[in-house]
């Protein structure tokens, strides 16, 4: 069966999507709910979207229970020094190759820096005591252009404007869920409408969109490459390996190749961009790049492994059962940003996950 085309969306603005700053107390705050990221979207004709990405599906994959509080309660930890610092990266690297045709790089640059520095200036945490920096970013982004300053990798333009940065949003399947779910999780929570959820009877339709925000389509050596910006601090044959199998760039593959048939995207690159604290003997940065490409037979199976646990997450919704994963926990890097809400009595369980140790999950793939 022939598939649809994913929609495409006007390219998104990473620095708009980071947490909102909550006050400091036990009352839910009253805040601009527009930017909360609800579970379902209402449609004209009354059935319910539900867009999930890879964030999504890999919250829910790593325990049951956290993507109950993130997923459907929308909170989360505020922002970290990683992610941050991997925000500001990705800000630059898209001001960079924006502006690929740009002939005053000096202007370029600047345009970079400030994209880091925005990024810096809206994180909702303490750099005192981390090596990542503004500074140290920016500094390996010099690092980065200058290693790769001959390569002839140049943005795959669309309509006159290079694909770079974003949105898509592709439809998977199809399926219901009993109007009685909303009594589960109070009005207001798994929708924007609670009158909507009143007044609804009935087992209602979902369409679920796979979504997603893509880096950079690139043509390198005559192919035409969807690529990935990742950075790191812990580097290992592992880490690409993982890759092969992955979800996210399968299905990002899938979607860009129904998106720009025309292209004949060759496969997915992963941009590692290695940023590690910086030593007297190591190496504090170091770029490295892996191609991947996949066969009809990886489509095949991501579409089936992902529409399966959408449909465990669905069954865990309805039933209003969220079962811990507790192997995770506590893992390599630290503790679960819930194992405070979930060590709690459950009576006492919202009240934590409702304060100021948590924020609004506000980050949105697609803004419909």
């Amino acid at each position: 069966m022939e598939q649809s085309r994913p929609s495409l969306l006007p390219p998104s603005t990473p620095l708009s999507m980071l947490p909102i700053i909550l006050q400091t107390d036990y009352s839910r705050p009253a805040q601009d709910t527009s930017r909360i990221r609800k579970l379902f979207k209402w449609r004209n004709d009354g059935e319910l979207d539900l867009h999930f990405d890879w964030s999504s599906l890999e919250c829910f994959l790593s325990c049951n229970r956290s993507a109950l509080w993130k997923l459907i309660h929308s909170r989360t930890t505020k922002g970290k020094a990683a992610l941050t610092f991997g925000a500001a990266m990705h800000a630059a690297l898209e001001v960079y190759y924006k502006l690929h045709r740009e002939e005053d790089k000096v202007k370029v640059l600047q345009l970079c820096r400030q994209a880091i520095d925005a990024s810096f200036a809206e994180a909702t945490i303490n750099f005192l005591d981390e090596y990542r920096t503004p500074d140290y970013c920016y500094n390996c982004f010099l690092q980065y252009i200058t290693h790769y300053g001959n390569e002839s990798l140049t943005p795959t333009e669309q309509d006159g404007k290079p694909l770079v940065e974003f949105s898509f949003a592709l439809d998977l399947a199809k399926m219901e869920i009993d109007s009685s779910v909303f009594l589960h999780y109070g009005p207001g929570c798994l929708t924007d409408d609670e009158e909507k959820e009143i007044r609804s009877a009935g087992s209602i339709p979902i369409h679920i969109k796979w979504t997603g925000i893509c880096d950079l389509i690139a043509t390198i050596n005559g192919e035409n490459w969807l690529i990935d910006h990742k950075t790191t601090s812990i580097l290992s044959a592992d880490f690409f390996d993982g890759f092969n199998l992955a979800m996210q760039p399968v299905g990002y593959v899938n979607a860009a190749r129904l998106a720009f048939p025309d292209l004949n995207i060759a496969g997915f690159m992963v941009n590692t961009l290695a940023c590690r604290k910086p030593t007297k003997t190591g190496k504090g940065f170091e770029p490295h790049r892996s191609y991947l490409r996949y066969e009809p037979w990886h489509f095949d199976e991501w579409k089936n492994d992902v529409v399966q646990l959408i449909g465990e997450f669905l069954h865990n919704l309805t039933l209003n059962n969220w079962p811990k994963k507790t192997t995770w926990c506590v893992g390599k890097y630290g503790k679960c940003p819930y194992l405070d809400v979930c060590s709690l009595p459950p009576d006492y369980r919202l009240h934590l996950l409702q304060s100021d140790q948590y924020v609004y999950n506000t980050w949105k793939p697609v803004s419909a």
